[in-house]
């Protein structure tokens, strides 16, 4: 498991992201072992409160990378660290509104993804739109079936495999 939260800051932080979960990825597949990622879900310094999607992008990019689990960073305040707030539970144990963010957020993965992703082997990925310097470009020769994507939002993509060699797309 690594830690990771330059995502939640901007675009660069984005490009970042990419970049350190990409060689932790890699190394995680080269040994075997099943990565985790922690992910920020509260605000402090340079980080403001997240919003649902933010949230629910840093767990679709982690799947879509074929991490298997997360464990989110400040999922509570405690109230001798002035700095850090809006985390799902404050220092009173009271949820917040973050805290039903990430409910919904989590829920919605599960619901959608959950249980089919934890079965699946990710085989490779792709950007589209924008290249982050870490992973490679979709192009027209990057898989046998699908020469291309049209989108208007930067787009990760990934082909996994399940145990009887079927491929699924992940968009």
């Amino acid at each position: 498991c690594f830690d990771v939260y330059s995502q939640a800051i901007n675009s660069g932080g984005v490009t970042a992201y990419f970049h350190s979960i990409k060689a932790f990825v890699e190394a995680a597949e080269e040994a075997g072992l099943d990565l985790w990622v922690t992910p920020i879900c509260s605000a402090h310094m340079a980080y403001r409160p997240l919003t649902e999607f933010q949230l629910l992008w840093q767990i679709t990019t982690a799947a879509a990378l074929g991490v298997k689990g997360i464990t989110w960073f400040r999922l509570y305040d405690r109230n001798f660290l002035a700095n850090y707030h809006d985390s799902p539970i404050d220092e009173f144990g009271n949820k917040t509104l973050t805290f039903y963010r990430l409910l919904r957020s989590q829920r919605r993965f599960q619901q959608q993804f959950g249980e089919l992703i934890m079965g699946l082997k990710r085989k490779e990925s792709w950007l589209v739109g924008f290249q982050r310097m870490s992973l490679p470009m979709f192009g027209e020769n990057s898989h046998e079936l699908i020469k291309e994507i049209k989108t208007f939002e930067e787009t990760l993509v990934s082909i996994f495999e399940d145990e009887n060699g079927k491929e699924y797309l992940c968009i």
